[in-house]
C-alpha cells in the first residue's frame, strides 16, 4: 500500500523471514510463500498498520485493467481529478488498490472513488479496510447497485462492476465451490443471479461518461455469468460500447484471452483463484445525458444534510499541530484545510471533494468522510 508503506517494508519482511515473489500483473504485489513460524497474517503489524493488504492475486486484475484502460485511453487528464465508482466494493481490496493510485501514488493522477456496498455488515468491513489503508479520498455509499445509473448518469470516468457471482473460481481453496453454484444465502436462483449481474452492469454503464472505461468481473467460470452477460450487453449497446483487450492493457502475453478481449484465469494454470475480466469503453458518440447545472454540489448537499460547519482558522491550526505531535502526520493527498467539517456532536470529518453532479449520493452515504477528530468536552 503506497499510501502508508515505508520504503523499507519489503526489506523488513524479508529480513524477518518472509519469502516473497512478484505478482506478474501488479507491480506492487507479491506472493507470500512462507512466513516465520507463529505468524498470523491478519494480525501482523504490517497488516494492522495498513502498510500491506492481503488479497487473492487474480482479484487484483480488475482494478489493474481499469487503471491501465484509463491511462491508455487518455481518460487521465491532469487538468481535472478522476472520479471512479466501485459498484460492489466490499471488502475493499480493489477499492484500496484504485484509491492508492488516485491519491497520486502512480501515473501522476489524482481523484476520488465512490465505494458502494448495500449490505450493512459488508459495508462496515469495507469502512474498516479503507480507514486502515489511509484512504481519505473515498466515500462509502449503500445503494442497490442497480439504482446508481439513474441517480448519477454519466458522472464517472471509470467504473468497476465486480458483481456478486456463484464463486466457482474459489475451487482451489474450497473444493465444494463447484457444488454451490448459486449463493443460496442470498436467496437467488441461477437465472435471477445472472439477471441481477446484467442489471448492475447496465446501471454502471449508465453512470459512465462518454470516453470513460468500465470493467466487468466475476470470480466464477460459467458462460452465463461471464461471456453471455457481456454478449447481451454489447448487443444492446452496439453503437456506444467498444471492447478493449484486457490482457494487452496489462501487458500479459500468456494465453488467457476469451471473447471480446476478456481475460479468463483458470486455477490449474495460475495456481490462483479463477477470475473473469472484461473491459469496455463508452464511445464519445454516445448520446449525452443533460443534467441541470444549478443543482448544489456534493459538498454543499452534504453540509446541509449532515449539518457540517467549517472549522475556524484557530481550531484548524490546533488540530493540525496536535495530529502531527501525536501521530506524526497529517492526511496526505487531500485538501484537508478546505474539506474539514464539524457535525453537531463535535465530530470533525475530512470530506472528499467530489464536485458537482453527485449530490444524489448524499442520502446513501454511511458517513460524511473520514473521522479525523472529536472535540473534547470542557
Amino acid at each position: 500500500n503506497r499510501i502508508k508503506a515505508q520504503r523499507d517494508v519489503l526489506g523488513r519482511l524479508c529480513s524477518a523471514g518472509w519469502r516473497l515473489s512478484p505478482v506478474p500483473w501488479q507491480g506492487d504485489s507479491f506472493f507470500v510463500h512462507s512466513v516465520p513460524s507463529g505468524t498470523v497474517l491478519g494480525l501482523s503489524q504490517v497488516h494492522i498498520s495498513g502498510e500491506i493488504y492481503f488479497q487473492e492475486s487474480t482479484s487484483m486484475v480488475p482494478a489493474e485493467v481499469l487503471r491501465a484502460a484509463l491511462v491508455a485511453t487518455a481518460s487521465c487528464r491532469k487538468s481535472r481529478r478522476l472520479r471512479i465508482l466501485d459498484t460492489c466494493a466490499a471488502p475493499g481490496s480493489k477499492t484500496t488498490q484504485l484509491g492508492s493510485w488516485l491519491m497520486g501514488e502512480g501515473d501522476d493522477v489524482s481523484g476520488v472513488i465512490v465505494a458502494n456496498e448495500p449490505d450493512e455488515m459488508r459495508a462496515t468491513k469495507l469502512h474498516a479496510n479503507l480507514m486502515r489503508a489511509g484512504m481519505v479520498n473515498a466515500v462509502i455509499t449503500s445503494f442497490d447497485g442497480q439504482d446508481l445509473g439513474d441517480l448519477v448518469p454519466e458522472q464517472f470516468d471509470g467504473i468497476l462492476v465486480d458483481v456478486p457471482c456463484s464463486c466457482e473460481g474459489n475451487v482451489r481453496k474450497d473444493p465444494f465451490a463447484l457444488l454451490q453454484a448459486v449463493p443460496r444465502e442470498a436467496g437467488l436462483s441461477e437465472t435471477s443471479l445472472v439477471e441481477t449481474q446484467l442489471a448492475i452492469l447496465e446501471s454502471g454503464w449508465q453512470a459512465l461518461r462518454p470516453g470513460g472505461c468500465l470493467v466487468y468481473s466475476t470470480c466464477t467460470f460459467n458462460y452465463q455469468e461471464n461471456e453471455m452477460n457481456c454478449n447481451r450487453f454489447l448487443e444492446k449497446h452496439r453503437n456506444s460500447a467498444q471492447s478493449l483487450n484486457a490482457a494487452a492493457l496489462i501487458g500479459w502475453t500468456k494465453s488467457v484471452e476469451s471473447d471480446h478481449g476478456s481475460i479468463r484465469f483458470w486455477p490449474q494454470s495460475f495456481d490462483a483463484e479463477g477470475f473473469f475480466v472484461a473491459c469496455f469503453q463508452k464511445t464519445t458518440q454516445a448520446p449525452a445525458v443533460v443534467t441541470a447545472s444549478t443543482t448544489p454540489s456534493f459538498q454543499a448537499r452534504l453540509q446541509d444534510v449532515w449539518q457540517l460547519t467549517p472549522l475556524s482558522p484557530h481550531d484548524l491550526t490546533m488540530l493540525k499541530t496536535k495530529a502531527r505531535a501525536t501521530l506524526g502526520c497529517w492526511p496526505t493527498g487531500s485538501d484537508a484545510d478546505d474539506s474539514l467539517g464539524e457535525d453537531p456532536g463535535g465530530k470533525i470529518w475530512l470530506v472528499p471533494s467530489l464536485g458537482s453532479g453527485l449530490q444524489e449520493l448524499v442520502l446513501g452515504i454511511r458517513s460524511p468522510g473520514s473521522l479525523i477528530a472529536e472535540r473534547a468536552n470542557d
